[in-house]
């Protein structure tokens, strides 16, 4: 009996994907044995997150870097950098932001609930463009004496990922004007390409969740890009008195996300597609004759893996995709598939060896009592 029998908790079968409300990832026995060893000591914050701020920034190839309360944390704090810089009054101040420029302008394309860190930072959000995203003519014009800085969230959505403006072609548009780009680039992991390439693009402050992709501790993210900026969301975080105070992320997350970041470049991720394409065939293969759902497994690009997708046909299956997951959800163990936006999909990277049995049978069971 584990912690979780003990106090009568449910535990899920996840091919939904790193979600957080279902507990993002399982961390790797060596980001745990980082953290108990961190955990044996006192040392001085401020001292620790220099430290790994040069590794971590060495990693990516990027200017600076720090460990933020989750990719929301590190929005938050991006927000209030490219507000106060390292002015102590202004940082004392937010979120009442008078007298500072506080809007930041995002495609309605990229609206997410993640962009309320940056109104809880003092924020003002200015969306512009239409479902397809803005044009780089309405970018440009969206740009003036108040913007604080342009948001560009890379969305693993469909309908989202790879449309509108490109990444570079909105820094170049904005650092014409002075304005700096932050970049929500929390759930790009895998590929690993896009820890090195996103920051490449130039962009001036870039956020990856810890506890996705890298399956570090859920409540930690990265802050990478320009040193002036992120010292001026140091000074807006952790130890510090200010508006990121509450965020506070522990010396022994910091140490465990370190030690995930430095397993991300060293694991073999040719092994990990492959496990995951075994996986996707297996599930697929399992509903094959059942008819009403339609299975394929491709390469999710907006999430960096092969996976399946399902597609439903009600009158044959005598169910909804919404009641098939609903089914899925309450069966014994529960497996999660991802149905969103649209999406009726299963993502193999968040099983476990032997899960993906689990869930061909789970299916079998679901659509054989349509």
């Amino acid at each position: 009996m584990d912690v979780y029998d003990r106090l009568g908790v449910t535990k899920i079968v996840n091919a939904q994907g790193n979600v957080t409300r279902i507990g993002g990832s399982i961390m790797a026995p060596e980001v745990l044995e980082a953290m108990a060893e961190a955990s044996r000591h006192f040392v001085s914050i401020v001292e620790l997150n220099e430290k790994i701020l040069q590794r971590i920034a060495g990693l990516l190839e990027t200017e600076a870097a720090m460990v933020s309360s989750g990719a929301a944390g590190g929005l938050l704090l991006a927000a209030a950098a490219c507000m106060t810089g390292s002015d102590e009054k202004k940082i004392q101040q937010l979120p009442d932001t008078t007298g500072m420029r506080d809007e930041f302008v995002v495609q309605a394309l990229h609206r997410s609930d993640y962009n309320q860190s940056l109104r809880v930072a003092g924020g003002t959000l200015v969306e512009i463009g239409g479902p397809e995203g803005a044009t780089e003519a309405e970018i440009a014009g969206s740009l003036g004496p108040g913007t604080a800085a342009f948001l560009y969230s890379l969305l693993p959505l469909s309908g989202v990922w790879g449309c509108g403006v490109s990444l570079e072609r909105v820094v170049a548009i904005a650092h014409e004007r002075g304005v700096p780009v932050i970049v929500d680039a929390s759930v790009v992991l895998p590929p690993l390409s896009n820890l090195i390439d996103v920051p490449a693009s130039g962009a001036d402050l870039l956020t990856f969740s810890g506890g996705k992709g890298l399956e570090g501790p859920q409540g930690t993210g990265i802050l990478c890009g320009k040193a002036g900026l992120i010292q001026a969301a140091m000074l807006n975080s952790n130890p510090n008195h200010s508006v990121g105070r509450s965020m506070k992320v522990a010396k022994e997350e910091m140490v465990g996300l370190l030690t995930a970041v430095e397993r991300y470049f060293t694991r073999d991720h040719e092994a990990d597609r492959r496990r995951w394409q075994a996986m996707s065939e297996r599930i697929a293969s399992a509903v094959e004759n059942v008819r009403g759902l339609a299975a394929e497994v491709f390469f999710w690009e907006a999430r960096g893996i092969p996976a399946v997708r399902f597609a439903v046909d009600e009158n044959e299956l005598g169910l909804s995709k919404e009641e098939l997951l609903e089914r899925l959800m309450a069966g014994d163990p529960p497996v999660y598939l991802w149905g969103y936006r649209g999406e009726f999909c299963m993502s193999p990277n968040t099983l476990r060896e032997g899960e993906e049995e689990i869930v061909a049978s789970a299916l079998q069971r679901a659509t054989c009592t349509a």
